[in-house]
């Protein structure tokens, strides 16, 4: 029986250690597609977010990112569809509210971007971004309370 136990132990450390081998990697992919993204070196960048969100496909960090960079390439949509798994999967963030609500903009979906401002100020009744987005919107600013 220890001998049994010891081999399920060594197995279960091997295992161990190989999943942290996988996320350090991860990790390690993640700062080189930032890397590439701040050096404006895209396509790299953009090869590297993919295959992170392959092996992790609810990697929200690479989402966010990957969001921001088909942003920057007009290509609105995909940015839209990265920052709308963000959103919905959690967590309360500003800027990726407001980035998602700008992709909206850009899409023509003025009608879908402003249950999302209406959320930003919920959370910051002050937020100088979703004043001006609603501004640029041409729509009041909601009474919070009907939010």
């Amino acid at each position: 029986m220890d001998n049994e136990f010891r081999s399920n132990t060594k197995a279960n450390t091997k295992i161990a250690g190989k999943m942290a081998d996988e996320f350090e990697s991860i990790d390690r992919l993640f700062a080189q597609a930032v890397q590439h993204h701040r050096y404006g070196e895209l396509s790299k960048a953009e090869a590297l977010y993919q295959a992170i969100l392959k092996r992790e496909p609810n990697h929200l960090a690479a989402m966010k990112k990957y969001g921001v960079l088909s942003f920057q390439w007009n290509d609105f949509l995909l940015a839209e569809k990265m920052f709308e798994q963000v959103y919905e999967m959690g967590q309360f963030d500003e800027q990726l509210s407001v980035n998602l609500v700008m992709s909206k903009i850009k899409l023509d979906k003025a009608a879908e971007a402003l249950p999302v401002i209406h959320a930003i100020l919920r959370h910051n009744p002050e937020s100088k971004a979703a004043i001006a987005l609603s501004e640029r919107l041409q729509m009041p600013l909601p009474d919070l309370e009907s939010c």
